[in-house]
């Protein structure tokens, strides 16, 4: 029996059963109210959802006047944004159309009298792999001459992602977060923006992740940062 098996009904006892909106109970997203079913999501009620990354992020996100969150899914790191900024842009791109109203239903929980966030229903792709489903972030979007934080989470199209934005660097200031699926991606990406004036960070995994690990089916997964050098 698994250890999540084991831990079920206790679950049920400390948060109830069922997904209903919810108040996150710690972490960056503290106070923030979501959509959440403890069985789930016990890491994301808690405040351990990715929290390796959660302090870099608030910092980001309290520099930057623009999110673009790719990969965006409910839209949790929108609302961390907003939560310590409330006067920048918020564009959550995600190719599946099931996100965009729960995203949009979340802002108008959280934060009723605020600008709701630009959804977006597209794939990032640089300019040689555009179709109609693709979006290009140097292009599509009003990025030019801001500070821009690109949170990445896409599952194998990372550097595509990267690679989308290139033409904003030259005039832009960007900063990254990037959750990488292969050890070769990493490196792929870390290079790419090396090479291109940024420094890049590794993010280890928490040592606790032994025995709360997150959800991936993968060998490899964590994140990096980059930032101008």
């Amino acid at each position: 029996m698994s250890l999540g098996s084991l831990l079920r009904p206790l679950k049920h006892v400390l948060f109830g059963r069922g997904l209903r909106t919810r108040r996150i109970l710690g972490g960056a997203a503290r106070g923030l109210r979501m959509e959440i079913d403890p069985a789930a999501k016990t890491q994301r009620l808690l405040g351990l959802d990715e929290r390796e990354i959660q302090s870099a992020f608030v910092r980001d996100a309290r520099w930057a006047e623009v999110l673009v969150d790719v990969g965006s899914s409910d839209g949790y790191y929108g609302l961390i944004f907003r939560k310590y900024n409330s006067t920048g842009s918020v564009h959550l791109i995600d190719a599946n159309p099931d996100f965009a109203p729960v995203q949009q239903a979340g802002f108008r929980v959280n934060f009723p009298t605020l600008p709701a966030p630009h959804s977006l229903v597209k794939f990032a792709a640089p300019a040689d792999r555009q179709d109609e489903r693709s979006c290009l972030l140097s292009r599509d979007l009003p990025l030019a001459g801001r500070r821009v934080l690109f949170k990445i989470d896409v599952d194998g199209w990372e550097l595509d992602v990267i690679k989308s934005a290139e033409e904003l660097f030259a005039r832009t200031e960007c900063r990254f977060i990037v959750e990488t699926h292969s050890l070769e991606l990493e490196r792929a990406c870390a290079a790419y923006l090396f090479a291109r004036g940024f420094q890049v960070k590794i993010i280890p995994n928490a040592w606790w992740r032994r025995f709360i690990p997150e959800q991936r089916p993968i060998s490899h997964n964590r994140w990096f940062t980059a930032a101008r050098k």
